[in-house]
């Protein structure tokens, strides 16, 4: 009997056409390479149909450490024989917890069923040798050197992986350990993002923030589904999250997409693509709801395909964005994006038998959205950096408006006080010099009339220089507004102000290598007039002064000096820059107090500082430090 079984074994091994697996190791790893496959196209094959099969040749080689495929049937049968010279339990862990059905038969030498276990994604806990997510075995007690034959029948869902994995019992806790800390791992990971952008969108209100925690949220469920960790089961349960994967996948792939339409503004700055997403989404949704009707392996495979397009655009997008714009932003997309992109790629390879199924490359997903996570949470914590720094802009921005509506305010109360008072003081004059000057006249007294028309005369000098004052404050903002700032050559249009308005002065001009600014004519008009005219009002003697232009310390300095009466600065100096303000001037003395605060307005809207030094009878200093940006 013992020489008939031996002989049976011979003639076995030679029908499989596969070595023995020899275990001589407490690790002997996957052992697709020494299995063979039948593929059941009917569902209700028995096990003595496929022992059958077997002995007719009618087994295929595994050629791959590990078998893959995806296809819509539904059932495979696996064979292999094993032989340990441990003395320790060897154990098959076939690792892959999305398998609804597994039915693992043991034979002996006269291919007598000697073990049968029944388990699956959809059946209790209990069925399984071992409580963990894929499916463990024992196959052969410790020193035992009996060979045994092992049949396994698969019922798959979306796709056909059967990772067998053999070794002693510690061995494969040794293996298992590694792979619960690589999840561990991703999950600890996404959860702290996840959290991270939380608390970040409750703290700005930006929905881009919500919209990625949705995101984390899908992918992590989706990932660790797809790597034996289908933690998703505990939400919406077995059936659900194993017979209709695509009616739930989708999310992930939504997630994904609309992150990237509302990141990029893509809806807004590029359409086309933006419209192509949408419709590659719509499909993925909708494969989502044809699998209600359809089993999840026979959509398999076209899945897979509005899978790959959803892929190749998603890449595309972040490399045709990045090359557009150029920026921070789109390079940390298009870097992320990628990585997420590759490590989805690498798993679908995997799957398809492209790419050799190893520990690193069935697990590349992880490495790839984590990699994808940690960039975009940068790219998001620039993004909420710029946020803050927008912000701290926006507040100063608000502050010297404030400041601005504040000064304008006093400026505007002021501004009504001077008009109503000067303009009806020089009605009220004009109108009383008027009468006097009728009344001498009838009396032929034309000696007072001329005396009284001279008066006239300067009272309605005053008035138009006032008008003419009130005028210019209200020409200000809308200089720089309405027009646009040319190049001027200082000398000739200091000769042309001094000329059109008849200023008799001493201007000494010192050399300079300054000759031309980019400043508004008028601006640069009124400031100097302002010098001028203050120049000639409170000269001493014969009106002089002198005018330097340098640079210094990254700034262009103008210093105008003039040796007039000068002002007290101890008793004045807080109203100087104040219109309608004359600074203790003598009444008799023509002028309105808006010149200097003309010239302080025009010098600050060119992001420009001024300064006045002055002593009394020592005449006045005034130096103008303007940016570098006004010398063309």
């Amino acid at each position: 009997m013992r020489l008939f079984g031996l002989i049976f074994l011979c003639l076995w091994s030679a029908l499989d056409a596969k070595a023995t697996v020899q275990v001589d190791t407490e690790y002997k790893g996957l052992i697709g390479k020494y299995c063979s496959y039948w593929v059941d196209q009917t569902g209700h094959k028995t096990v003595e149909d496929a022992q059958q099969a077997l002995q007719l040749n009618e087994f295929l080689a595994v050629e791959q450490d590990v078998y893959e495929n995806v296809s819509g049937i539904p059932i495979y049968w696996f064979h292999f024989t094993i032989q340990s010279s441990l003395t320790e339990e060897v154990w098959l862990n076939i690792n892959n917890s999305n398998l609804l059905e597994i039915d693992l038969f043991k034979l002996n030498e006269a291919t007598e069923i000697i073990d049968h276990y029944s388990t699956g994604a959809l059946e209790d806990k209990s069925t399984r040798q071992y409580d963990t997510e894929t499916f463990w075995f024992p196959l052969i007690e410790g020193g035992d050197t009996n060979p045994i034959s092992v049949m396994v029948r698969i019922k798959a869902s979306i796709n056909m992986e059967a990772p067998f994995e053999v070794g002693t019992f510690q061995a494969l806790i040794e293996m298992k350990k590694k792979s619960d800390t690589l999840a561990i791992l991703f999950i600890g990971a996404m959860m702290i993002m996840c959290f991270y952008n939380l608390f970040v969108f409750l703290y700005t209100k930006d929905r881009i923030y919500i919209i990625y925690v949705l995101y984390i949220i899908a992918v992590t469920i989706g990932t660790t589904f797809l790597n034996n960790y289908p933690i998703l089961e505990a939400v919406i349960g077995r059936k659900l999250a194993h017979y209709f994967t695509a009616s739930w996948l989708w999310t992930v792939f939504l997630a994904m997409g609309y992150f990237g339409i509302q990141y990029l503004n893509m809806d807004k700055k590029y359409r086309r693509l933006y419209q192509l997403i949408r419709l590659e989404l719509l499909i993925l949704i909708a494969f989502g709801f044809v699998n209600f009707f359809v089993k999840s392996s026979f959509l398999a495979f076209y899945y897979e395909l509005a899978v790959l397009l959803f892929y190749f655009t998603s890449v595309f997008t972040a490399i045709h964005v990045f090359f557009q714009e150029r920026n921070n932003k789109t390079l940390l997309y298009a870097i992320g994006w990628t990585l997420v992109i590759i490590g989805g790629l690498i798993y679908l390879l995997v799957i398809n038998n492209v790419v050799p199924y190893t520990y690193l490359t069935r697990n590349a997903m992880y490495f790839g959205v984590m990699a994808e996570v940690l960039i975009f949470s940068i790219a998001l914590a620039r993004r909420l950096y710029e946020l803050k720094v927008n912000q701290e802009w926006l507040n100063l921005e608000l502050e010297n408006t404030n400041k601005s509506l504040k000064q304008n305010n006093e400026a505007l109360d002021s501004f009504n006080y001077h008009v109503s008072h000067d303009l009806k003081t020089v009605l009220n004059n004009s109108n009383a010099l008027a009468r006097m000057a009728k009344k001498y006249n009838e009396k032929a007294n034309h000696g007072k009339v001329h005396e009284i028309v001279s008066k006239l005369l300067v009272v309605t000098e005053n008035g138009a220089e006032t008008v003419q004052s009130f005028l210019t404050l209200g020409k200000i903002d809308s200089l720089f507004s309405n027009e646009q700032a040319t190049e001027l050559n200082i000398k000739n249009e200091i000769e042309r102000i001094l000329i059109e308005h008849e200023i008799e002065i001493n201007l000494n001009y010192l050399p300079t290598d300054i000759a031309v600014l980019k400043m508004h004519k008028k601006a640069f008009e009124s400031i100097f007039l302002n010098l001028f005219t203050n120049t000639v009002k409170y000269a001493i003697d014969h009106p002089q002064a002198y005018l330097n232009i340098f640079i210094e310390a990254d700034k262009l300095i103008i210093r105008y000096k003039d040796f007039g009466r000068g002002i007290d600065l101890e008793a004045f100096g807080h109203l100087l820059f104040k219109p309608f303000e004359r600074g203790g001037a003598d009444a008799s003395i023509e002028g309105t107090g808006v010149g200097l605060y003309i010239i302080k307005r025009i010098v600050e809207m060119y992001k420009g500082e001024i300064d006045l030094q002055s002593e009394v009878g020592q005449g006045v200093e005034l130096t103008f430090k303007f940016p570098l940006e006004i010398i063309p």
